[in-house]
């Protein structure tokens, strides 16, 4: 009960808990296998998200989500930060590669009527505006650190590691606690769609 009902219903702290942690969770498991994490983010991220699907009472077939994995991947070993090269654009391609992979979850809302029959327009809807408000926040965050602390400090040789599983997941997991309040705050003003 998550989309298109009046208050908070018993399974959205659950949703909204995932929503925050799951995604990083991905990404901690994902970048502790070192490079192997490149292959290994998109296919957790994608299992996080089935898993938060899981517990949405209105969400039919949960694991029909995973026929966004192609799109995920794809574009995640395309245009992931592995990618980047702090010689050519120190701050540019890696901040490319973060927007790229939320414009990827925002077009990946669309899949959500595989998942959702009944009020699946609703269900995009939030899910579309809470991964654009987290990673508008995301960006935020992000520009605001590297105003406070250079990206070379984070993300040089020896500090690398640092970036990705304490820097990063922290901006991610504010981002998503931001975004995820669209989940629950959205559905609290409104009346059935």
């Amino acid at each position: 009960m998550l989309f298109g009902f009046r208050g908070i219903a018993v399974s959205e702290p659950t949703i909204y808990m995932r929503w925050i942690f799951l995604p990083v969770i991905a990404h901690w498991l994902s970048w502790l296998t070192g490079m192997a994490g490149v292959v290994l983010f998109p296919v957790l991220l994608t299992i996080a998200q089935v898993l938060i699907l899981k517990v949405y009472s209105e969400a039919v077939k949960p694991w029909w989500w995973l026929a966004t994995l192609p799109v995920t991947f794809g574009c995640w070993i395309y245009f992931g930060p592995h990618r980047y090269d702090s010689a050519v654009d120190p701050e540019g391609y890696f901040i490319r590669a973060i927007l790229i992979y939320y414009i990827v979850q925002c077009l990946n809302s669309f899949f959500l009527p595989l998942v959702v029959k009944e009020n699946p327009v609703p269900a995009m809807i939030r899910w579309f505006g809470s991964v654009l408000i987290a990673g508008v926040c995301w960006v935020i965050f992000y520009y605001i650190l590297i105003r406070i602390v250079p990206l070379k400090t984070i993300l040089g040789y020896q500090n690398w590691w640092f970036g990705m599983l304490l820097v990063f997941p922290l901006i991610s997991l504010l981002a998503n606690a931001l975004g995820g309040l669209y989940l629950i705050r959205v559905r609290e003003r409104a009346h059935v769609w």
